[in-house]
């Protein structure tokens, strides 16, 4: 079955499918043929006998002389196939018969009629039968031997068929075969040519495509190679660029780990003699740090100047520099170094990012002209990499060292001072003393004042050397904020020991420091905790040590203390309390809250007043009434009065951000900003700085403010040519006089609540109340009533033509956010008290 599928099998199939089917035609046409041929004879036969017959019996015939027509008709039978013969007159009569006219089977004779003719004409007619019998084997041998003709034609043409067919086929046999070792890998095959024509074409065409594809199989094993090994080249490259990226994720590596690791991957990658890596110093720009791995593979750092290494070229030009004969380039000392080590070439190549040069990472050789730019472009693959790994670990060394340190003088700050402490706290056994000094600058702030911040900057940095320089390598010193300094002494014996360290650094400070042009002379206060006597942690000594200080600076300065808590002295508390309040301002623990004014005319709110609150870390909120007259008396009262100021100013710029209307700020003065020479020019610089319309600020004063009429009178009209509004606040609880309150360019009065309070109870209060707001009307002052926490309050302050209210019954202070959300609930409840014809 198998081989009756292949195309052989149909070729000879075919082929003597169409051979035999020739046979049989060419074979039954013969045979059709000869059968009629021998029939045709037969009856010729037959027929020339009779005609012969007819010839010698006409005239007898014609006469009807009949005698002469038997012996005549008897010799008919001596033919060979004839059975009988019938002599008919012309009228169908029989004349004469002989012959056996009977047969079983009627196709065994032959039947043929002859006339008789005389001269053309009949005269009767004769009738003959021909046996069939030898016409029959004639038939049926005919028949065997076109069979067996037929047969032997067939078998010839079958073994010529298969022979043919097979031959026709071999060289697609070979076509196949070659296929074969194709599929299996074998593409080096030429097929023997030959055959037809088309089959010649064919094996032509199949070698060529055997060599195509070898070529192109060739071709494509060469690139794969060539992909296989770029891609091997390039996971190389992803293996140092994710080692690289993983050290910068590994928050627990330093700065020194993340190089090591960076030197060694790139050295495993490039196979060169020494890769180094040179960062510049963000401290000393002219100094750059040398990186490298030493023998035992740990980090090696040396620092060498720009000018001794072409590295600062690499740095100008932000490109690539080779040198690969360092035998002719030997200017600089660092290229000497290599050279004598025995290093010929080095490649520099810059680290840059986006925003700055890092450095340059330098490989080196023992072969002469070893670098090139192929080399240059497969180590630039990585180097942003690298640039930005080192960026990143510069970065987070510097904001570590920004979280611990001071940022101008460089000293541990007071994160750094606590955890020292804390340090020192576990390790140390218990009750054994160390301790803590608090220092503090005399009358800096004249210095920052008469000769400006950087001045005062620049006597920090002194101070800070000098103290760093000068005392034992032991003792830790930072700088807490401002001129305040702190020095942690770890090992003490007794607390009397720390008096011998208070006087070095007393005598430290008597001689002078220079700073630019000028000679300065400065002392210092020293404050002294010693643990555990003092405090067990780092808090409560810094706090005692800052207590014991101030207790110098109010004995006179220039001098040290070693706290003792005297609570006995009814001024410890004081004394603490000022202490907090001078660092308030710098911890930012004061905060504005705002209380709406409501004009009772139209429904709106029609202003705010900023009120200042203090939020101490462990006693809360502490009310105005408690620090604003200790901040009076210590002259903190003016930081703190242009912190309102410029708050104020800011937030309502903010709400108008947020979507709010322009709305006015009331800010109050204390007598002691109110009386600053510097008070105009400082509200003008806060109305510039922030931006606000000056029309939106009203500033409040006291009647008390006003008693030096003249020179209250000079600073109301600077404050009024900047455009601000000017109330008296608290009015009727000071001296007044109308005189002068006709003279002072006011725009509104403010009724004390001491008489809002009573005003439904107390007729005398009610009557002070009308009397204020009838005589601010007359005088063209608006006026506002503060303290209204009921309903009845505000009707009867409407209807005594009370233009503005401000208390309670619309809104206790609150906190900037806190306003906000209750704007809307605030001005819907003032809706309802708009007078029905107020404009």
């Amino acid at each position: 079955m198998k081989w009756l599928n292949s195309i052989a099998a149909r070729i000879w199939l075919t082929m003597n499918i169409i051979v035999l089917i020739g046979i049989v035609a060419i074979s039954l046409v013969h045979l059709i043929k000869e059968t009629d041929h021998l029939e045709t004879n037969l009856r010729n036969e037959g027929i020339t006998a009779a005609n012969t017959l007819s010839s010698a019996i006409g005239l007898n015939m014609l006469k009807g002389d009949y005698s002469q027509i038997s012996p005549l008709a008897y010799s008919l039978l001596d033919q060979p196939n004839m059975k009988y013969v019938i002599i008919k007159d012309i009228d169908g009569r029989v004349i004469n018969q002989k012959g056996e006219t009977s047969f079983a089977n009627k196709n065994q004779i032959i039947v043929e009629k002859v006339p008789i003719l005389y001269f053309q004409k009949n005269v009767g007619e004769i009738e003959i039968g021909l046996d069939t019998s030898e016409y029959r084997e004639q038939i049926n041998s005919l028949v065997l031997s076109t069979i067996l003709t037929a047969f032997i034609t067939s078998l010839i043409s079958f073994i010529i068929s298969f022979w043919f067919s097979k031959r026709l086929t071999l060289p697609l046999k070979r076509l196949v075969a070659a296929t074969r070792q194709m599929t299996r890998g074998n593409r080096n095959i030429v097929v023997t040519e030959g055959g037809t024509r088309e089959m010649n074409e064919l094996l032509v065409a199949f070698n060529k495509m055997s060599q195509t594809v070898q070529n192109y199989e060739n071709t494509l094993v060469e690139k794969i190679e060539m992909a296989t090994n770029d891609l091997s080249e390039k996971v190389k490259v992803l293996e140092v660029m994710s080692n690289i990226s993983q050290s910068v994720i590994e928050n627990d590596l330093n700065k020194d780990e993340i190089i090591k690791i960076i030197l060694d991957q790139m050295l495993h990658y490039t196979k060169v003699d020494r890769i180094t890596l040179s960062i510049t110093d963000e401290m000393d720009g002219e100094s750059i740090n040398i990186y490298e791995l030493d023998e035992s593979e740990s980090i090696k750092k040396s620092i060498i100047h720009s000018s001794e290494s072409p590295i600062h070229q690499v740095m100008t030009d932000s490109k690539p520099l080779i040198i690969n004969n360092l035998n002719a380039s030997s200017a600089f000392s660092r290229e000497r170094e290599l050279l004598a080590e025995g290093f010929l070439s080095t490649l520099i190549v810059p680290l840059l990012t986006k925003y700055k040069f890092i450095g340059t990472i330098n490989f080196s050789c023992k072969q002469k002209d070893f670098f090139n730019e192929e080399i240059v472009k497969q180590v630039s693959v990585f180097i942003n990499h690298v640039a930005m790994a080192i960026d990143r670990a510069s970065l987070d060394e510097s904001l570590h060292w920004s979280a611990y340190h001071d940022y101008l003088t460089g000293l541990p700050n007071n994160r750094m001072y606590k955890e020292k402490i804390d340090e020192i706290l576990l390790e140390r056994k218990k009750n054994q003393p160390f301790a803590i000094m608090f220092m503090d600058i005399d009358r800096f702030k004249m210095i920052n004042d008469t000769l400006g911040h950087k001045i005062g900057d620049l006597l920090l940095i002194e101070v800070s050397k000098r103290l760093q320089n000068e005392l034992d390598e032991a003792f830790m010193v930072s700088r807490m904020s401002g001129d305040e300094f702190m020095m942690l002494i770890p090992e003490i014996a007794s607390a009397e020991e720390t008096i011998g360290y208070a006087e070095e650094i007393l005598e430290i400070f008597k001689k002078p420091f220079c700073v630019q042009d000028y000679e300065l002379h400065i002392t210092i206060s020293i404050g002294i905790a010693v643990y555990p006597y003092d405090g067990e942690d780092p808090d409560t000594l810094i706090k005692h040590a800052d207590t014991a200080m101030y207790r110098v600076k109010e004995q006179g300065k220039n001098n040290f203390a070693i706290y003792s808590p005297l609570k006995s002295d009814p001024s410890y508390d004081q004394l603490i309390f000022e202490n907090d309040l001078r660092k308030a301002l710098n911890k930012n623990e004061f905060t504005l809250f705002y209380q709406p004014k409501i004009n009772i005319f139209t429904g709106e709110i029609s202003g705010m007043e900023a009120l200042i609150r203090w939020i101490h870390p462990e006693k809360g909120i502490i009310p105005p009434l408690k620090f604003i007259p200790v901040a009076e008396e210590t002259g903190l009262i003016i930081p703190i009065g242009e912190f309102v100021l410029r708050q104020a100013a800011m937030q309502i710029m903010n709400w108008q951000k947020e979507g709010l209307p322009p709305i006015s700020v009331a800010v109050n003065l204390s007598t002691r900003q109110f009386l600053q020479s510097n008070l105009v020019s400082t509200v003008e610089s806060i109305l510039k700085e922030t931006e606000l319309p000056p029309h939106l600020l009203e500033l409040e004063i006291t009647e008390s403010m006003t008693l030096d009429i003249e020179r209250a009178l000079g600073i109301l009209e600077g404050l009024k040519k900047l455009g601000v509004s000017i109330s008296i606040d608290d009015f009727g609880t000071g001296y007044s006089s109308l005189h002068y309150l006709q003279q002072l360019p006011i725009d509104r009065l403010k009724i004390d609540q001491s008489f809002v309070r009573d005003i439904t109870t107390n007729e005398n209060n009610a009557a002070i109340v009308s009397t204020i707001i009838h005589m601010a009307n007359n005088l063209k002052l608006r006026v506002t009533a503060e303290g209204v926490e009921t309903e009845s309050q505000t009707s009867y302050l409407q209807n005594n033509l009370c233009e503005e209210i401000q208390g309670y019954y619309f809104s206790h202070p609150l906190p900037a956010d806190e306003f906000l959300k209750n704007y809307h609930i605030i001005k819907e409840k003032a809706k309802d008290w708009k007078l029905e014809n107020a404009g």
